[in-house]
């Protein structure tokens, strides 16, 4: 996209873009960041990310701008860690979902650069 850089990856039986062990900060409800380098959302300046425990990023400059979502329905648990160095933040969401009354359990990383 023209208007911010991050990605998202939804993985099952594939490689990390980031190794796992650099997600180190657990988020316990909300864990906020600021980034140490320059980054902007739809052409404003981002001051703050909000990263949530279950399923979204708030994204502020000098107000709210918006949010990036990740949501998955009837999962049976999750665990949410972030990463934060200087210049790179990312979110990476371990879930669990039954299909076919079998557990299965996958990754979301949601990077930001």
């Amino acid at each position: 996209s023209l208007h911010y850089k991050y990605s998202m990856r939804i993985q099952r039986y594939q490689s990390q873009p980031v190794p796992s062990d650099r997600f180190k900060n657990k988020i316990n409800r909300k864990y906020e960041a600021y980034p140490k380098f320059w980054s902007s959302y739809y052409g404003s300046h981002v001051e703050e990310f909000e990263f949530y425990e279950y399923d979204y990023v708030r994204v502020y400059g000098s107000s709210k701008i918006g949010n990036i979502i990740n949501y998955i329905e009837n999962y049976e648990k999750s665990e949410s860690r972030v990463l934060e160095e200087d210049e790179l933040l990312g979110v990476r969401r371990n879930f669990s979902i039954y299909v076919n009354d079998s557990e299965v359990t996958f990754t979301m990383t949601t990077l930001i650069h």
